[in-house]
């Protein structure tokens, strides 16, 4: 049963290189296999037209950059770290536009944003086993969605949610501010 770090990402330059530090420490000290990050795709593809999931999968190694903040995932890649995108592009587009067509201060409870926290945590899981990986695993994504991942294993669900047995550790950076 794998240990999946759970990092807080905030994007200022103090909280990277406070991330990067300590992925680089549980590197070193927890054997782990690789990094899932948000900002690189990965995973199942999601049909925002007919909100469901399609039969494609993205195994995450392509380096398509998601966001314009690669710091975190281009500093473990220079330490020599696998990393794996868990973004999903069409979770991520629908998210867009219902925050643009809405209230964009409300995204962070948007259900749509809950689901692409559920497609990290689960995505991760399953590159781990698409890439026959052993070891444990860091996932690096905003802390609203480590927020979300924290609630399914408060609440027992988070088992079924990724379909994979793990153990969860949440680390959030001391210059990560709300």
């Amino acid at each position: 049963m794998p240990v999946v770090f759970l990092i807080d990402e905030r994007h200022e330059p103090e909280c990277i290189a406070q991330n990067v530090f300590n992925a680089k420490t549980l590197l070193a000290q927890c054997a782990v296999s690789f990094a899932g990050v948000e900002s690189e795709y990965g995973g199942c593809e999601w049909d925002d037209y007919d909100e469901k999931y399609r039969d494609r999968f993205d195994r995450g190694d392509s380096g398509k950059q998601a966001n314009e903040h690669p710091e975190f995932a281009g500093e473990l890649k220079k330490y020599g770290v696998k990393v794996f995108g868990v973004e999903c592009q069409g979770l991520s587009s629908a998210l867009y536009c219902a925050a643009t067509e809405g209230n964009p201060q409300a995204i962070g409870n948007h259900p749509l944003n809950m689901a692409r926290s559920e497609h990290f945590v689960r995505t991760l899981l399953q590159l781990r086993e698409h890439h026959g990986l052993v070891g444990n695993v860091i996932l690096n994504v905003g802390g609203n969605h480590n927020t979300h991942i924290a609630s399914w294993i408060s609440d027992g669900s988070i088992e079924n949610r990724t379909g994979c047995k793990a153990a969860y550790v949440r680390l959030r950076a001391p210059a990560y501010k709300e």
